[in-house]
């Protein structure tokens, strides 16, 4: 949403800092928001980028491919069966 009507991005900001335990608004405003998928795609590109920082950055080993362990089979079904989500 914050995407298609940036004018909700401090709105948005507003509420994270007041329900979270980060309040400075200001840093928050350089952070990229999570966003997830409305359809339940998993993102191969970006679950690939976030495996290779936590890789680079020695936080976990690098044993995964993740094209292997990525399977949207079943939220492509339901896209087929439901319609996909308007864009």
């Amino acid at each position: 949403m914050i995407r298609r009507d940036p004018t909700l991005r401090p709105l948005v900001l507003r509420i994270l800092a007041d329900n979270s335990s980060f309040k400075d608004v200001a840093r928050l405003d350089r952070v990229a928001l999570h966003t997830v998928d409305p359809d339940g795609q998993v993102s191969l590109p970006v679950l690939e980028s976030d495996y290779r920082w936590s890789v680079a950055h020695g936080l976990m080993p690098d044993v995964v491919d993740v094209r292997q362990v990525v399977d949207n089979k079943v939220v492509d079904s339901a896209a087929q069966q439901l319609g996909a989500y308007p864009r």
